[in-house]
């Protein structure tokens, strides 16, 4: 059975929200890190997967997300190097479990990694690493839908 968007959203949800020091996981575009509702305000450390445009070959799905991990900044202290350095260290550990899990679809090297500062509503700091994740694609005259 090939692996659907679907199923790969939910396997980095999985690994996100297992990790020991991420507090809070959602996907979907960059405007649904919501940070003016106290209501549904993220929980820090903080894990987006923003799905990005993908490719369709002819055995094969690319599929490219970014994957980004922020955290408060104590504007106090200043720990926006501390917080950038956690969170890259917080994305390798995903894509290297992610790696290390998976026998069909694989993460493709090199993922680059941006570091950043932002002020929203909250001042974060963290690291956005971009994936482009291989999934082969078994494609069958039977299995086609058409007539």
């Amino acid at each position: 059975m090939n692996k659907t968007y679907k199923n790969i959203v939910e396997e980095f949800k999985s690994l996100a929200t297992r990790h020991k020091m991420v507090n809070s996981f959602n996907s979907g575009d960059i405007y649904d890190i919501n940070f003016d509702d106290e209501n549904k305000k993220p929980i820090y450390p903080y894990v987006h997967l923003v799905p990005q445009p993908s490719q369709m070959l002819e055995n094969e799905l690319l599929f490219t997300f970014n994957l980004i991990v922020m955290d408060l900044v104590d504007t106090e202290f200043a720990n926006h190097y501390d917080i950038q350095s956690d969170t890259i260290r917080i994305a390798q550990d995903i894509i290297y479990e992610f790696k290390g899990q998976n026998q069909v679809e694989q993460i493709l090297d090199p993922t680059p990694i941006s570091i950043f500062t932002e002020r929203f509503n909250d001042e974060v700091s963290g690291c956005n690493a971009t994936i482009t994740l291989s999934v082969p694609q078994e494609i069958s005259i039977c299995e086609n839908p058409f007539e």
